[in-house]
């Protein structure tokens, strides 16, 4: 599918090793510096980084997640606005949704495991749910997103209406924290299945490590990596032999 071209300016020379660490630091720095810039800026820049062969499936595992964290800084430190966080962390969520990775059809005649993934409740970050979410459907799940600004009472509906083997919350904000334990209790309680596995993330757990173990959640992750691991650990006990494809996010 052809992309739009988008407003750049010019790339500079990457450091030597594009596969080390100093190489993907600079994407890190160029991505948090452009996000400042003009809107299409970002989305220049990747795409003469897709043009240069870089995959956008490594530069969401290992580039973005970092870059989110250091606009949240930004703002946390006022050396940034909440419009410019806002504005820099919608170019990435962008990024995920014109790029994202087509789900892939399971083994034949054998289902794939299906995970419903969004924000928390009354949550306002998405980029790491998008993240996620395009890890596990690379992985060979079966992943349907909850709307942006779902409530709980849609989120309950959709789980009671649909069979779902993991359901995977994303949660940042530290007031929403008090309410964790009881929208993990009305998820089970929701649930079509009765075994569903609960899946919790985002960066309220690095702040509130000791909420992980209050939550009532099957599991907490506190980044992509640690989401797919735990969702794999969830799996049902009948999905094919190779349909989890292990990838590394």
């Amino acid at each position: 599918m052809a992309r739009a071209a988008y407003p750049r300016r010019p790339v500079p020379a990457p450091p030597a090793d594009p596969a080390g660490e100093p190489y993907r630091l600079h994407l890190v720095s160029e991505l948090v510096s452009r996000s400042r810039l003009p809107y299409g800026a970002v989305q220049g820049y990747v795409q003469e980084l897709l043009e240069q062969g870089v995959a956008f499936e490594w530069i969401c595992d290992h580039v973005m997640p970092e870059v989110a964290e250091q606009l949240g800084c930004q703002w946390e430190e006022d050396t940034a606005t909440f419009v410019d966080v806002t504005i820099g962390i919608g170019q990435l969520e962008q990024l995920v949704t014109r790029w994202h990775s087509a789900a892939e059809e399971g083994p034949a005649g054998g289902p794939r495991p299906r995970a419903l993934v969004g924000p928390f409740p009354g949550e306002q970050h998405t980029l790491g749910v998008m993240l996620v979410a395009d890890c596990l459907t690379r992985d060979g799940w079966d992943v349907v997103l909850t709307p942006r600004e779902s409530d709980e009472a849609t989120l309950y509906e959709e789980l009671s209406a649909e069979w779902y083997d993991v359901v995977a919350l994303s949660v940042t904000t530290e007031r929403l924290g008090v309410r964790v334990p009881r929208v993990v209790r009305g998820v089970r309680r929701a649930a079509r299945n009765p075994r569903i596995g609960v899946l919790l993330g985002g960066g309220l757990f690095r702040q509130l490590p000791d909420l992980a173990g209050q939550s009532g959640a099957d599991g907490v992750a506190v980044d992509a990596q640690g989401a797919i691991d735990l969702a794999r650990s969830m799996a049902p006990a009948g999905a094919p032999d190779g349909l989890l494809r292990r990838v590394q996010c």
